[in-house]
């Protein structure tokens, strides 16, 4: 399982929530995940994907290998 360490809430994310950017496409576009999206299997598949192409510790926001719209339909 993806494991990660969420070290400060940013401004205008609210507490439970952490942001991520879908990389594939034209544009990334930016998204805030609620944590319970970290029990959802299709997600965890993204993180997992994340992990095996930018690696474990990434450096600033947490990047997503897919399209924006891949992302949303996930997080509904």
């Amino acid at each position: 399982m993806v494991r990660f360490l969420i070290r400060k809430v940013s401004k205008g994310i609210k507490e439970g929530h952490f942001v991520v950017v879908a990389t594939q496409g034209w544009e990334a576009k930016r998204f805030i995940v609620g944590l319970g999206f970290l029990h959802n299997p299709e997600f965890l598949k993204l993180l997992k994907e994340s992990e095996e192409e930018f690696g474990f510790f990434p450096e600033g926001v947490l990047e997503i290998p897919c399209r924006p719209d891949e992302l949303r339909s996930i997080l509904g």
